[in-house]
């Protein structure tokens, strides 16, 4: 018998194969190991209907699952492949417990296991009645009806939050209020101005309630829940702190009182394939990590008839009561459904409705006007919290005065959105004419002001890039107090860190507006002028100074810059109202062109770091129309490394590589890390910029060359270099160098009862126009 002789070589590349076989075997059999597991649904944070704090899941008793090996906080499918927006999901969520409940969910999804088959209907009528409303005479005597009011609340904006509360406030009326469970400042200031109300109750279980969240709908039937505790009040009404009334509050309880059966929803106009496809209804979400992550398609169970459109409700006492504690098999599974589901509270309540007894009572009317711009409210503004493209009113302005005035024969008794800190001016317009009757009863002068705030060192003190500016800003303005009584520290050349920061106390930070427009920013500080006086207190105000040079004209077209950060592209204004930068930003510029005629063409961005090193340089495409009177906004956001050199940066911009415009603005150093000073040792790795000095990945050897001539005609502030600072104290006195060429003190007033020394004459801030402690008259809760 012949023997076959193999070649060497050959039986190499046979055994290097079989060996990669054996290691890929083990591998799966690693990978793949199963256990088992309760139900994911009681093991997430949303419990089952057995918790009192969350909305009850399924009826359906899973027993097993498949659970997923966790390789350093990685999570394999223990189910197959799964769709690609569940894998999505997984790989980006930072926490091992959230990447577990993702896989699960979208586990018991595929095995179409996580939601019913079908769902009953439990409305007797083939087809609902138009329940039409009216709105009723002003002389109607109103019927004795007591309202629930549930305040949402989710920002900073106190003041207006008042205003609003002082419109809707009657002793007779409920007031429960819940605020996010991460703004601590706004739950504790408005406890301590609300404190004397005895109808004004605060939600016991907080939460975070995230654009797009189940957690809205959750807090939604917890504050109903609480409420149903208190005995009399007949409807449930609520506001956040966007919602205005368009009417006095009496004529709201007359149209009520007209109308006790029915419950006030708003319905989608679309048509139901297009709703749920917009809405994301025929796919699995799930909320963790404060994020909604998308998981993958669903279909709708059989026999629910799905509606949805608006969150903002009117609804009775006994439909509260049915969602909250009701427990048949239709409202059991849809909960279910919704509890995965995006946008959840949009669609809940109409769908119960729609599917129960009650079915009668809808009418196709919340009550309110909504400022839709779907142009400039449908861009993606919340993708840093949900995998989805979801649309948001728009801020009501002056110039929507005429939508406000129409509502005023029809059953409409709210708006939204308003915010102060955009147009104040419009608020004022709805008091005098709609509310008051045209009666002037308030400060006119005090009214084109507001007052929001920033910054508070009880809640915000691990808020290093707020805290870093503001002490610094801050530190500058003390000691410029110090010099003015000549009892400032070591001839007044040099401030030792730790003496500085012992002797100064910042407390609170408040955004000043004047007639709708950023003012600047006022601080409060309490400071010692040695360590044996008493401390006096005191409020600044600084505002920023722009840095911007026009090189050369540009064919008929003008354009303007602002360099900034946090921008809102819905209302085109930077939330960041003071530029305030720092190393880690994400920096972004808004080019505001005009021009006489319609123009296409390419202008180049040129960054350039603090020590003059090119960060990026892109070349931006401008459309323009012909006009004059409404600029072209656009907006360009390179995309650097982190962290970025602290001091003075340069954005030039060039058409042709002829210099336009360029201006100069800040990137404030870090002077805390983590809530307490920064180490010596910290100093240049935190600040030092990014890795190897490179912003992009993308080479700018051509481009530095063509800019070696220009770059030496541009503008410049000297300052010290950067690499010179090894210590907190040369840091320190860099810093406030460096802010005093971008910063001004306007300002002083006094919070103490005296001064620290004869040569400082300073108002009292409580009579101080500008201050945030003078009276405000826009509300009566102040």
């Amino acid at each position: 018998m012949a023997i076959i002789k193999i070649p060497r070589k050959l039986a190499c590349i046979f055994l290097i194969f079989l060996t990669i076989l054996i290691i890929q075997l083990i591998i799966s059999l690693t990978f793949y190991n199963i256990s088992e597991l309760g139900d994911p649904r009681s093991s997430h944070p949303y419990k089952t209907e057995k918790s009192h704090n969350h909305l009850p899941s399924s009826g359906e008793n899973i027993k097993k699952t498949l659970s997923p090996k966790s390789t350093n906080g990685n999570y394999s499918s223990p189910c197959g492949v799964l769709p690609k927006d569940a894998n999505r999901a997984i790989s980006r969520a930072k926490t091992a417990k959230c990447k577990k409940e993702l896989t699960e969910i979208a586990c018991l999804a595929k095995k179409d296991e996580l939601y019913p088959k079908e769902i009953p209907n439990f409305c007797s009528l083939e087809k609902l009645p138009h329940n039409s409303v009216n709105l009723p005479s002003s002389s109607t005597l109103p019927e004795p009806i007591r309202i629930a009011f549930i305040l949402s609340l989710n920002n900073r904006s106190l003041r207006q939050i008042l205003r609003l509360f002082s419109r809707i406030y009657d002793s007779k009326h409920f007031y429960l209020i819940h605020v996010d469970k991460r703004r601590n400042y706004l739950f504790h200031e408005l406890k301590e101005h609300l404190k004397g109300f005895s109808n004004v109750y605060f939600s016991k279980n907080r939460m975070s309630t995230i654009w797009g969240g189940f957690s809205f709908l959750e807090m939604l039937i917890e504050s109903m829940k609480e409420l149903l505790k208190l005995s009399g009040w007949d409807f449930v009404i609520n506001l956040s702190e966007s919602d205005y009334p368009v009417k006095p509050l009496r004529r709201l309880e007359q149209f009520l009182g007209l109308y006790k059966r029915y419950n006030f929803v708003r319905a989608t106009s679309q048509n139901l394939k297009k709703f749920v496809s917009k809405q994301g209804l025929d796919r699995t979400f799930y909320q963790c990590e404060d994020r909604v992550w998308r998981l993958g398609p669903r279909t709708i169970p059989r026999g629910l008839k799905i509606s949805g459109g608006s969150d903002w409700f009117c609804l009775t006492r006994e439909f509260c009561e049915y969602v909250s504690h009701g427990d048949d098999a239709m409202l059991r599974e849809v909960r279910t459904l919704f509890k995965y589901s995006l946008l959840a509270s949009e669609s809940f309540f109409h769908t119960v409705l729609q599917n129960s007894h009650f079915c009668d009572s809808i009418v196709d009317n919340n009550l309110r006007l909504v400022n839709w711009k779907r142009e400039k409210g449908c861009k993606c503004q919340y993708k840093n919290v949900v995998d989805w493209c979801g649309c948001s009113p728009n801020d009501f302005t002056s110039d929507d005065w005429s939508r406000i005035q129409e509502t005023s024969a029809k059953p409409t008794f709210f708006a939204r959105k308003f915010e102060s800190i955009i147009d104040q001016t419009i608020l004022n317009k709805i008091d005098h004419h709609l509310i008051n009757n045209g009666t002037q009863f308030l400060d006119q002068n005090q009214l084109s002001k507001y007052w929001q705030n920033e910054y508070h060192d009880a809640y915000d003190r691990r808020h290093d890039e707020k805290r870093s500016f503001y002490t610094i800003l801050s530190l500058m303005a003390s000691k410029m107090l110090s010099l003015t009584c000549e009892r400032f520290h070591n001839g007044g050349e040099f401030l030792e860190l730790s003496e500085s920061l012992d002797l100064y106390h910042l407390l609170e930070v408040t955004l000043f507006f004047e007639n709708d427009k950023y003012h600047g920013t006022l601080i409060d500080n309490e400071y010692k002028l040695s360590r044996t006086e008493s401390p006096f207190t005191f409020e600044i105000f600084a505002r920023p100074i722009v840095h911007i040079q026009y090189h050369q004209s540009f064919e008929n077209a003008t354009v303007q810059l602002k360099v900034c950060s946090d921008y809102d592209s819905k209302e085109e204004i930077f939330r960041n109202f003071g530029c305030i930068l720092n190393p880690y930003t994400r920096l972004a510029v808004r080019h505001s062109w005009t021009s006489q005629s319609p123009k296409n063409f390419s202008i180049t961005f040129v960054w350039i770091d603090s020590e003059g090193t090119l960060a990026g340089s892109f070349d931006v495409k401008v459309s323009l129309k012909s006009s004059f009177t409404s600029p072209t906004n656009l907006l360009h956001s390179p995309n650097f490394k982190h962290p970025l050199k602290p001091g003075a940066w340069r954005l030039l911009l060039f058409y042709q590589w002829r210099l336009i415009v360029e201006e100069k603005f800040l990137i404030h150093p870090l002077i805390f890390k983590a809530g307490v000073e920064l180490k010596e040792s910290e100093i240049s790795s935190l600040l030092g910029g990014p890795a190897n000095g490179v912003y992009s990945d993308h080479n700018f050897t051509a481009v530095e060359m063509r800019l070696k001539n220009i770059l030496s005609s541009s503008f410049k502030l000297e300052e010290e270099s950067f690499h010179e600072i090894k210590t907190q104290n040369e840091l320190l006195n860099w810093s406030l160098n460096l802010i005093s060429k971008f910063w001004t003190v306007n300002d002083f007033c006094s919070l103490s009862k005296g001064v620290p020394c004869n040569y400082l004459d300073l108002k009292p801030c409580n009579s101080t126009l500008w201050s945030c402690h003078h009276t405000d008259s826009s509300n009566l809760f102040l």
